[in-house]
């Protein structure tokens, strides 16, 4: 590679794409303005509404039998009243501000309504009281404030009466849950009155205050509360400006030339196709870099000038050298979205084969830097092994000044490790012909068929997946073993693979690798194979757990859930066992192993096979395992050239599995000798399988 022409390519693409009014306007200019403008209208908004909440007057009515009762506790605790000892202000301010409201002074109005709860529906009350059936008790002495009691004979204890409240609003709405918040803390105070009344009737001999005092210290100061708020999206908020800028100039940079037909006059100079490429992907990197530069300064700008008020709680210290660690922790994951923007660039050949290219890198990025705002996961995880997410939480970290230098160092290792690899990666997926023509590419668009299919599969896949993570995410009915199977095994992976096959015209049978194995042996080696290699991968399980620890309650609790102890047996062998062996095969070793065999050697479709088949499993805890047991059925299905092993051997799996927990079967505190004896028959199983299905003609050279 000549760094004199990289240099010189460089350079040009800065000028080109500081002359591109678009580059700027969407890659520079929008990304600078995001953060003044939802700081700004964030305060504005906050005020404003802090204003329109405090000078409205906010409408309620009262039904039920004790309605007369309900207006006298309203009236003990209005703010004409004082609070008593019982409340202190400091307990006051809290429930304030946990309730929601915007002030203390509400007006709060009773009006007259003969069907609150139509006129709660309808907007014309903010909320209602229903004064239900009273609470009885008896006291041997009158509480100091009549009203409350119904009187007795003489010598008699005194009947309380306390009417049951319930306080109806409607949470969608702003207005009714802070009128109805208002109303609950006035009640509270109106309570607390009342029993600090009766205490003093009986002579309790302390202030209520001072009996058994809780008191709550926080030790976090309010810069790492605020770093803590603010880390937790930190990641995802760069990377997001990263995607806005970058995805602008990698558009242009690759897809727009082909389009445009600028880059074949670039590729007769001089410069080789490598130089092209490197100067491009340098071009990427800077703008994402420029960006979060310019983010971050801009936050330091507005925060130590005071230009935007921030929240009261909110409380920054700008630190030089935590800003220069942002920056270095930002660097590899900037150079890890432009690599994977220059490949998708590169093999985009319009802006709009581009965009459709990158909604699924999106769909794969934004989780991974969100991954910061789950509680209770650190750097001190397998979270440190994984490109992107780790630098977030890294961030989130030393946002919240809990700096981990030794976990801090690897993450940014991993990173930078993996940039670097996509960066090889681009520069030789890109470094030919195919860079500029794309012939292949071109009659798979005029011809269709396989060859198109073999392009879009992973795309396919990858909306596949995101389909499924938003579906359990967002739809609670899936919580259900027949609904979640159904719609994971039959619609998406069945109905998807037969889409598949339908919209490409393949031939179902050679997709499918629909024929029996070459040697009637294999079935044996199958049936004693897959019970076999579950005991091995019980070792991989106990790694992974301990890599994704997963609380043992949460597993049980959703075991119950999808496999409730009332369901037959034959039944949950049919659904868990027979019905992902065959839909799951038809997906996985089918039409995706079908699409990728032709783009990889065979080690390399093993291994991409099941991280993918592990990927669709979404347990973390279970993502080792279920990924060789992935690796092992695609190669089964590579060496006999039959789909009908894999899914014999993938039914026995799960059986075997479903009936070791279904007898009480400890198979998860076998030792480790046994789980390398199950790995050592299922590894010779294996052997068997590969030299009694060699194809015809192999090793004829040897003889």
């Amino acid at each position: 590679m000549s760094w004199r022409l990289l240099r010189t390519l460089y350079v040009c693409e800065l000028r080109l794409l500081l002359r591109d009014r678009r580059t700027l306007v969407f890659g520079l200019l929008l990304p600078t303005l995001v953060l003044p403008i939802f700081f700004f209208l964030s305060s504005r908004t906050q005020e404003k509404q802090v204003e329109r909440l405090q000078q409205a007057t906010y409408e309620y009515a009262i039904r039920g039998p004790l309605a007369k009762e309900a207006r006298r506790w309203i009236e003990l605790g209005s703010p004409a009243h004082s609070i008593p000892s019982a409340t202190p202000p400091e307990l006051a301010l809290e429930t304030e501000a946990s309730s929601g409201a915007a002030a203390p002074g509400l007006t709060l109005q009773e009006v007259e309504s003969t069907d609150p709860a139509a006129a709660l529906d309808a907007g014309e009350l903010h909320f209602y009281l229903e004064a239900r059936e009273p609470f009885r008790g008896a006291v041997s002495e009158s509480p100091a404030r009549a009203g409350w009691r119904r009187p007795g004979a003489p010598g008699e204890a005194l009947e309380v009466l306390v009417p049951r409240l319930r306080i109806v609003f409607r949470a969608s709405s702003l207005p009714s849950s802070t009128a109805a918040g208002a109303m609950g803390r006035r009640l509270e105070i109106a309570r607390a009155k009342l029993r600090q009344e009766l205490l003093d009737t009986r002579g309790f001999p302390v202030p209520l205050e001072q009996f058994l005092p809780v008191e709550a210290v926080d030790v976090a100061t309010a810069e790492r509360r605020s770093g803590a708020a603010l880390g937790r999206f930190a990641g995802l908020f760069l990377l997001l400006m990263m995607l806005s800028g970058g995805s602008v100039v990698a558009a242009d940079t690759l897809a727009g030339e082909k389009e445009r037909g600028t880059l074949e006059t670039l590729l007769t100079t001089a410069a080789g196709r490598r130089e092209i490429v490197a100067a491009k992907q340098l071009g990427i990197l800077t703008v994402g870099l420029a960006i979060c530069a310019w983010q971050l300064a801009n936050l330091l700008v507005w925060v130590g000038l005071d230009v935007f008020p921030l929240p009261p709680e909110w409380s920054f210290s700008i630190d030089p050298a935590v800003v220069a660690l942002v920056l270095l922790l930002v660097l590899p994951m900037a150079a890890v979205v432009s690599s994977l923007l220059l490949l998708v660039s590169g093999r985009a050949r319009s802006y709009r084969e581009f965009q459709v290219y990158f909604f699924p890198l999106f769909l794969v990025l934004v989780p991974l830097a969100g991954i910061a705002t789950l509680p209770d996961l650190g750097l001190r995880s397998a979270v440190v092994l994984v490109p992107v997410a780790n630098l977030s939480l890294a961030l989130r970290e030393v946002f919240v000044g809990e700096i981990d230098l030794p976990m801090l160092a690897v993450a940014w290792l991993v990173s930078a490790t993996t940039a670097l690899g996509l960066a090889r990666w681009a520069w030789q997926a890109l470094d030919t012909e195919g860079l500029v023509t794309r012939n292949d590419l071109d009659r798979g668009d005029l011809e269709g068929g396989s060859m198109l299919f073999a392009r879009h599969v992973l795309w396919w896949f990858g909306g596949f997946w995101a389909i499924l993570v938003v579906a359990v995410a967002s739809v609670p009915w899936l919580m259900n073993l027949h609904a979640q199977l159904t719609f994971n095994l039959v619609i998406l992976f069945l109905g998807g693979s037969l889409l598949l096959i339908w919209r490409y015209r393949l031939d179902p049978r050679e997709v499918l690798s629909l024929r029996s194995p070459p040697h009637p042996t294999v079935w044996p080696a199958v049936v004693l194979g897959a019970p076999a290699l579950l005991v091995g991968t019980l070792a991989l399980a106990r790694i992974s757990e301990w890599l994704f620890p997963v609380p043992a309650a949460l597993r049980e609790g959703l075991t119950q859930m999808l496999l409730p102890p009332e369901t037959p047996f034959v039944e949950i062998l049919l659904l868990v066992a027979v019905l992902p062996g065959i839909c799951e095969e038809i997906a996985f070793r089918g039409v995706l192993l079908h699409g990728l065999r032709d783009r990889l050697r065979p080690w390399q479709l093993c291994l991409v096979v099941g991280l993918i088949f592990a990927a669709f499993h979404l347990e973390l805890s279970r993502f080792l395992p279920t990924a060789f047991v992935g690796a092992v059925l695609t190669a089964v299905t590579l060496r006999t050239r039959s789909i009908y092993p894999a899914m014999v051997w993938h039914m026995l799996s799960n059986a075997s599995a479903l009936t070791a927990e279904r007898y009480d079967l400890p198979l998860d505190e076998l030792s480790f000798p046994a789980y390398g004896a199950g790995l050592l028959v299922a590894g010779l199983a294996l052997v068997w399988i590969w030299r009694v299905a060699k194809p015809a003609g192999e090793g004829a050279a040897v003889e």
